[in-house]
């Protein structure tokens, strides 16, 4: 099964020109709620030049600094792929049954960027996908996409950014009161 879904992703990337993978996806809202300005490192976190695990490490954020948040980006290391299993319309898009949509990650608020041969655009999720439910579901998660989210920041006066990581991280919108991080086990 694993070898029918590597053949899959495959034909979809050949039928999908001017992707390369990793492939950088500049998001218009950095977390689920669209939140900037400070977060909370609850963890040292290495700062890098560009997002990606291997880019030169420019700074660091210690455990307990607060630190400015001024966009992200998705980076998708592994396309996903849904297979349709029923005609589904997204926005002026219609897409049949036994097509194919080659998922390159979650943007935010149950929105997915896809592509397929007809070009690329936003969906929002009709597959079934994590705890994701409550909608009409016409599709098969085939594989998900392997992604990070990359936050921009600017620390001592140097650009960079940090991979965004919910158990090290503090947004503000994910505590109602004032930002702290949770007790080391």
């Amino acid at each position: 099964m694993r070898s029918i879904a590597f053949v899959l992703v495959a034909a979809a990337l050949s039928q999908t020109p001017g992707y390369f993978f990793p492939h950088r996806l500049t998001l218009e809202c950095p977390s689920e709620s669209c939140v900037l300005g400070s977060w909370l490192a609850c963890a040292d976190t290495a700062v890098r030049e560009r997002p990606g695990a291997t880019q030169w490490v420019v700074g660091r954020i210690p455990r307990g600094a607060r630190f400015p948040v001024l966009g992200a980006e998705l980076l998708t290391l592994e396309p996903g792929l849904v297979r349709i299993t029923r005609e589904v319309r997204q926005g002026d898009r219609v897409f049949k049954a036994g097509d194919s949509l080659l998922v390159l990650g979650h943007i935010g608020e149950g929105f997915f960027a896809v592509s397929n041969q007809t070009g690329s655009t936003t969906v929002e999720l009709f597959w079934p996908w994590k705890h994701a439910g409550g909608f009409d579901v016409a599709g098969e998660l085939v594989r998900d996409a392997v992604t990070e989210r990359w936050m921009h920041t600017s620390v001592a006066g140097r650009q960079g950014w940090v991979l965004e990581d919910e158990d090290t991280l503090i947004s503000p919108i994910s505590q109602s009161e004032r930002l702290r991080c949770p007790a080391s086990p």
